[in-house]
């Protein structure tokens, strides 16, 4: 069932036969939310662990956060292939052109609509939304992330920096938006911004 008792929407999700990582919970008021598992994360059933979690930790730790001081999830809880998420998304979305284009006809001809795949961040979306309600303090790292929580589309550069307030259920819930660790890893001119978020 994976998610699917947490309010995802598993059964319409076109990573369902995926690979699931589920969150690790802590008792916290801080939860920090990564984009999707990555081999890592399957291989060790839980989020945020491999080389590029190792930078996170040591940087956290520099500020005096251990790992069991913080709530780990990811927005996505399946693991795309080849942990390509852009990839696979854009294989999705040129499945729904070609449904799109399928039902311009099917309506022409008085036939029901075949529904569009929705992506795997709309089907996750319910879930993480109800796993991160009680958090008044949330790190979101990487575009995915910072989008699933703050609901704003813009790129992490465009997003991190500060934090962003929201109001959710009457209560102000502080997002810091921030580079990746696996970004960090890759281009290692960003290290010191990311640690200075």
């Amino acid at each position: 069932m994976k998610a699917k008792n947490k309010g995802a929407r598993c059964d319409e999700c076109p990573l369902r036969e995926a690979e699931y990582v589920p969150p690790e919970p802590h008792e916290t008021d801080i939860a920090a939310v990564g984009n999707f598992p990555t081999d890592h994360a399957v291989r060790e059933g839980r989020p945020f662990v491999g080389p590029a979690a190792m930078e996170l930790h040591r940087s956290l730790a520099n500020c005096g956060v251990r790992r069991e001081m913080v709530h780990w999830t990811t927005a996505v809880l399946c693991k795309p292939p080849e942990n390509d998420m852009k990839r696979f998304k854009a294989v999705l979305q040129k499945r729904n052109r070609a449904i799109n284009k399928e039902n311009t006809q099917r309506k022409k001809d008085g036939k029901a609509v075949i529904p569009v795949i929705p992506s795997p961040e709309e089907c996750c979306a319910p879930r993480l939304q109800a796993e991160l309600r009680s958090f008044p303090h949330i790190l979101a790292f990487g575009t995915a992330a910072a989008k699933a929580t703050i609901h704003r589309s813009a790129s992490i550069m465009g997003l991190r920096g500060a934090p962003t307030e929201v109001e959710r259920d009457g209560r102000t819930i502080r997002i810091m938006p921030c580079l990746h660790p696996a970004q960090v890893m890759r281009e290692k001119r960003w290290t010191h911004v990311f640690r200075s978020d």
